[in-house]
């Protein structure tokens, strides 16, 4: 259908607003204004060609948005993956128990498990101290070995600890106590 300047009843909506065209009126939000005449075309234009100018600009658009929302989703998918991988390989268990036939432990102590290179390994941040083997269970009796060593190494030397020792060997205290033999 082609307009022109002169015709009354022309009737299409901008789609960059909520105006209506009427010929040589608007209606804008709730009240009808005339067009100024400048504002008018002077020549004929296509109102479908219009329309189809306007749907092939949102299209492009559409496409680039779901674009940027396909690789944002391969993105997240991704890192979900290593999150899922890395708490499977990186657990937080207490140990409630050294196996120890000279300490034991009056709190639970929490260690980290995690697996390198096919070896297991048990850690500590509160102790600074590590244990590894083949096996969970091997890892596990190597680090309550070893915290069974560090105890009666700060001990033994109590009285020339640095800083940290001296924290290591207060929290040690707290948790662990001798048994009687």
């Amino acid at each position: 259908m082609t307009l022109k300047n002169s015709q009354t009843l022309s009737s299409t909506k901008n789609p960059f607003s909520q105006n209506y065209h009427f010929g040589f009126y608007r209606y804008d939000y709730g009240s009808y204004k005339k067009w100024p005449s400048s504002v008018l075309p002077e020549e004929e234009f296509n109102i479908q060609e219009l329309i189809s100018q306007y749907q092939n600009s949102f299209n492009l658009e559409i496409q680039s948005l779901r674009s940027q929302i396909d690789s944002l989703t391969s993105q997240v998918d991704l890192q979900s993956e290593i999150i899922r991988e890395l708490q499977q390989e990186r657990k937080i268990i207490p140990i409630q128990n050294l196996r120890s036939e000279k300490i034991a432990l009056v709190l639970p102590l929490y260690v980290i498990l995690e697996k390198e290179n096919n070896v297991f390994v048990v850690s500590s941040e509160d102790l600074n101290i590590y244990g590894y083997g083949e096996t969970e269970l091997n890892a596990i009796r190597d680090f309550c070995k070893e915290v069974e060593d560090l105890y009666f190494d700060l001990k033994r030397n109590r009285n020339k600890l640095s800083k940290l020792m001296k924290e290591i060997w207060n929290f040690m205290k707290e948790i662990i106590k001798e048994k009687r033999i």
